[in-house]
């Protein structure tokens, strides 16, 4: 079992080696954060996950303790429909250059997230329903990819939190998305 283990973990880690570009720098992911930054973090996001909640709180700290740091929002929707929904429309928006807008505005929603609250969001960042609508497809694909990405890395649920240098040269989990001083610790050693 254990060898088992270490076979999966080495098999894990290949792919996040060999998919590190597209993971950390696909298009349809949001960036928050310095876009510039040395050392990225990548947060496989559901914006209906409880978990994720505490885990972006704590970021939104790493980001202010650490104006080096470029953090991107991979939309792993899990936990149904509105899930889903909420992810299609963080994708949208990103495409239309206004995730910062609609994610602060969906972050501060009242949980739990309902899809009206997600159309509040959008509206409030100048967006519209029918947008996705109308690119539902395309949005449909682009969470296809997210998911192939996370049955490639083992991804069992979310939040999950990944690491990588400038030239993607070092890239790898951090075990616990809740540990602030962790988290911390890991970017001082990635800067390095």
């Amino acid at each position: 079992q254990k060898q088992q283990a270490e076979a999966k973990k080495a098999e894990t880690q290949q792919y996040l080696t060999s998919n590190a570009r597209k993971l950390f720098y696909s298009k349809n992911d949001g960036v928050i954060g310095n876009p510039q930054g040395k050392v990225s973090l990548l947060i496989m996001n559901d914006y209906r996950c409880g978990y994720c909640s505490k885990a972006r709180v704590i970021i939104d700290d790493v980001i202010k303790n650490n104006s080096d740091v470029r953090v991107v929002m991979k939309q792993l929707p899990i936990l149904g429909p509105e899930s889903k929904y909420a992810a299609k429309a963080a994708t949208l928006a990103q495409q239309k250059n206004k995730f910062d807008a609609f994610d602060e505005k969906l972050k501060n929603q009242t949980r739990p997230i309902t899809m009206e609250k997600v159309n509040t969001a959008l509206r409030q960042s100048g967006l519209k329903e029918k947008d996705i609508t109308a690119q539902n497809d395309a949005l449909d694909s682009v969470i296809r990819d997210n998911y192939q990405h996370a049955q490639g890395l083992a991804v069992q649920g979310t939040p999950v939190l990944i690491i990588a240098n400038s030239n993607l040269t070092q890239v790898e989990f951090i075990e616990n998305v809740l540990d602030q001083k962790a988290i911390e610790a890991k970017i001082k050693e990635y800067q390095g």
